[in-house]
This record gives C-alpha cells, sequence and structure tokens, in this order.
C-alpha cells in the first residue's frame, strides 16, 4: 500500500495537470499554444461557471510575464470599440473560456474565432 501511494505521489508530482484539477486542467497546453506565438495577448471575462478569475491567475504563472491579460466586465460592447481594436493590433489575440456573450461580440466585430483545442480556447482572427 505504500509503494502504491509513492507511485501515484511521484507520477501526480511530475504531471502538468492531473484528474482532481478539473477546471484548470488543460491549463499547461492552452499556455504551450499561447507561449508559441507571436506577440500573443489574452482576453477573457468572468465565464459563464464564474471561474474563469482563478484559471486566468492559473494560466498567467504558466506564461512569460509580458503577455498581456485582458479581463473584460460585463461591458462587453468595449470589444468594438476603437480603443480595443488598437490594444489587440498586431498581436495573436486569444480568448480563453469567454462568455457567450463576450464570445459573440468578438466574432461580430472579428469575424469567426478560429477554435483551438481544448474546448472553449479561441484565436481571434484579424485582419
Amino acid at each position: 500500500m505504500v509503494v502504491g501511494s509513492l507511485i501515484s505521489l511521484f507520477s501526480s508530482a511530475r504531471a502538468d495537470a492531473w484528474w482532481n484539477k478539473d477546471l484548470s486542467y488543460e491549463n499547461p497546453r492552452v499556455a504551450r499554444e499561447i507561449g508559441a506565438a507571436p506577440s500573443p495577448i489574452v482576453i477573457s471575462d468572468i465565464g459563464d461557471d464564474y471561474t474563469n478569475t482563478g484559471d486566468m491567475i492559473s494560466l498567467s504563472y504558466l506564461l512569460n510575464k509580458d503577455i498581456p491579460f485582458v479581463m473584460v466586465n460585463d461591458n462587453v460592447g468595449w470589444v468594438k470599440t476603437e480603443q480595443f481594436h488598437n490594444l489587440i493590433q498586431g498581436r495573436t489575440a486569444f480568448t480563453y473560456r469567454p462568455t457567450k456573450n463576450l464570445r459573440q461580440a468578438l466574432e461580430q466585430s472579428y469575424g469567426t474565432m478560429q477554435h483551438l483545442p481544448p474546448e472553449r480556447f479561441w484565436r481571434l482572427r484579424q485582419n
């Protein structure tokens, strides 16, 4: 029994993610994708299940410190403004776990987003 516990402990300690880290399970995979992009920026909001703040904090620890995060409040119309457009221009913009409202606002302004694995992770298509 002790040997089995030690094997389990060793395996979980070396893993990027583990089954019991449900909400943030995909963060290492997402971080690799974002980190590989030229001049990335991450856009999100509170999320449909209200867990995005914690998820974004977790994700921020996996990325270089110079990658900006933009957390949009309830006013998703801001993503349609020139100020927002200027903020993301020249960058590879990603959105992770956005609410339905934020996703719709982004698609209205920038067209259909490129879906990336895992679920609820997209790259904005910019002209």
